[in-house]
This record gives structure tokens, sequence and C-alpha cells, in this order.
């Protein structure tokens, strides 16, 4: 099962026992949020809003 928390990222940490969590960033380049999103052990891939297959892995 997977969820979102969109804007909410506080959340993870007394839920990721329980859930996979994934992290799309769409406006911030890859430098400013790769660090924070290995350390919380996200996936976390930019992506274009248009929602093609264009992705850039951190």
């Amino acid at each position: 099962m997977s969820v979102d928390l969109k804007k909410d990222l506080d959340q993870i940490p007394p839920l990721v026992s329980d859930f996979d969590f994934f992290h799309v960033e769409y406006e911030l380049p890859t430098t400013s949020f790769r660090t924070n999103s290995r350390h919380l052990k996200l996936s976390s891939p930019k992506k274009k809003y248009d929602r093609g297959t264009w992705r850039r892995s951190c």
C-alpha cells in the first residue's frame, strides 16, 4: 500500500514502518531535496507537471 502525504512530510517518521513512501518533486532542483530524501529513505524522483514519462531519479 502506498500513501500520499503531499506537503505533510512530518508524518513520515511515525508511519514509515507501516507504509511504502514515495516522494515526487516538481519544482525544486534535485540538489535541494536529494539529501533529505535519502535520509528519510524515500524514493524521490523529479517530474514535470505535464505527467509525461520524463523523470530524473534522485
